[in-house]
C-alpha cells in the first residue's frame, strides 16, 4: 500500500461499463472531469481549465459502480495507487496522464439530485 492517499472530486464523463478481465474479475473504467475554478477578474469565479482523470476500479467496487452509478453525476474517488502513463502522438508531441485506480468512489450530494430509479426517501427518524 502506496503512503500517499488522493481524493478527486468530479463529474463521471462517461456511462460506466463493467467488463469482466482475463482472470474473471470485474473491472470498471472511468473519465472524471474536474473543472478547475479561477478567479473572473470582477470579483467572482469562473470555470477555469477541465483535466481528465482515468479511473479504475476493480471487483466489488466495480459491480457496486456499473449499478449505481451514470454519466454526469458528481463523484468522489479516494485512491492511493497512482501510475504515470506517458505516450508519444502522431506529431511527435509527448503526453502524459495518471492512471488512478480507486479504493473508494462515493456520490457527492452537494450537487447531485434524487432520480426517478433512486431508493425511495426515507421518513425523517423521531426526535428523542
Amino acid at each position: 500500500m502506496s503512503d500517499i492517499e488522493v481524493r478527486i472530486t468530479g463529474n463521471i464523463a462517461n456511462e460506466p461499463d463493467l467488463r469482466i478481465s482475463k482472470t474473471a474479475k470485474s473491472v470498471i473504467k472511468l473519465r472524471i472531469m474536474v473543472n478547475k475554478r479561477v478567479p473572473d477578474g470582477n470579483g467572482g469565479w469562473k470555470d477555469g481549465k477541465a483535466t481528465a482523470y482515468n479511473i479504475t476500479a476493480w471487483d466489488k467496487l466495480a459491480e457496486n459502480i456499473a449499478l449505481r452509478l451514470r454519466k454526469g453525476q458528481r463523484v468522489t474517488v479516494v485512491a492511493n495507487d497512482l501510475e504515470p502513463r506517458y505516450w508519444v502522438d502522431k506529431e511527435g508531441v509527448t503526453h502524459a496522464e495518471i492512471e488512478v485506480t480507486a479504493q473508494e468512489v462515493s456520490l457527492s450530494m452537494k450537487f447531485n439530485q434524487r432520480t426517478a430509479d433512486a431508493p425511495a426517501e426515507r421518513e425523517p427518524a423521531a426526535a428523542f
